[in-house]
């Protein structure tokens, strides 16, 4: 019997999952050839950062208010419960991105989240976007299924290029970010409190997120989403860095955080 459930279980996720990302491709393909006006605002961002650099700011445990402190004047996207440290200091992100429904859900009645600029959130929130009071809002087409479909077929899973089109979520908001930001024409990209280590107590810079069920397999997730970032990356003329002061992600090139702006002094 619990076999049989299992295996009923197993063949529901197929068919939920497999149908999903086939609903997603069609609508890309529509969106390719029809004028696709309910992303327009999306099209006003191509090359809005042409050349320029920017900071993804994760969550992780390394995360300092200092290190926000150097941020102030420097482009950056700041990400879930992130703003929970508004109190601590005067930085305020550029951008704003969260794509998990959990996360989301704990997030939308806050009023300090309500009054965020420039929010991304994909259009599996459509219906509950509208009751936020943001200055700006971008709703993109997201993938969720992107993942799964690529293990499925055994393919590398792929990054987008054209954000109004889809945006690919790979289990981690700053891979859907990094596509966000190669859209607007950013070519150096640097990843701070991107810890990428699931496997201690602490999670995140404080007890707001969301934990990881399983520590391996969400690190190993992560790991498949930045080595497609970085493979595309490398083919695009795009440098992304880690500037995150310790943690497992060695995908890309480490960075001393303090040394980017000790050189914008001299």
């Amino acid at each position: 019997m619990v076999i049989r459930r299992i295996k009923f279980a197993s063949v529901k996720l197929f068919f939920k999952k497999t149908s999903g990302h086939i609903r997603c491709s069609v609508q890309k393909k529509i969106r390719e050839k029809t004028s696709n006006k309910k992303y327009r605002d999306l099209k006003l961002l191509k090359d809005k950062h042409k050349g320029e650099r920017c900071f993804i700011v994760c969550t992780g445990p390394s995360l300092s208010v200092d290190d926000l402190e150097r941020l102030k004047g420097e482009y950056t996207f700041g990400v879930n419960n992130v703003f929970r440290l508004f109190d601590k200091t005067s930085w305020r992100p550029t951008y704003y991105g969260v794509i998990e429904p959990l996360v989301f859900e704990t997030l939308r009645d806050d009023p300090v989240f309500k009054g965020l600029e420039n929010v991304f959130l994909p259009d599996l929130f459509e219906k509950k976007y509208k009751q936020l009071s943001v200055k700006q809002c971008y709703i993109f087409p997201m993938d969720k299924f992107e993942l799964y479909w690529s293990r499925l077929v055994k393919k590398p899973v792929r990054f987008s290029d054209d954000i109004s089109l889809v945006v690919y979520d790979v289990s981690t908001v700053a891979y859907s970010l990094m596509q966000i930001a190669v859209y607007m024409g950013f070519e150096e990209i640097y990843l701070l409190g991107c810890d990428c280590n699931y496997s201690g107590e602490k999670q995140h810079f404080a007890e707001y997120g969301v934990k990881a069920n399983n520590a391996e397999i969400t690190e190993k997730n992560l790991i498949v989403a930045f080595s497609a970032a970085r493979k595309y990356a490398d083919s695009h003329g795009i440098r992304i860095y880690n500037a995150t002061r310790g943690g497992k992600l060695e995908v890309f090139e480490r960075v001393n955080f303090d040394s980017l702006f000790d050189q914008n002094k001299e």
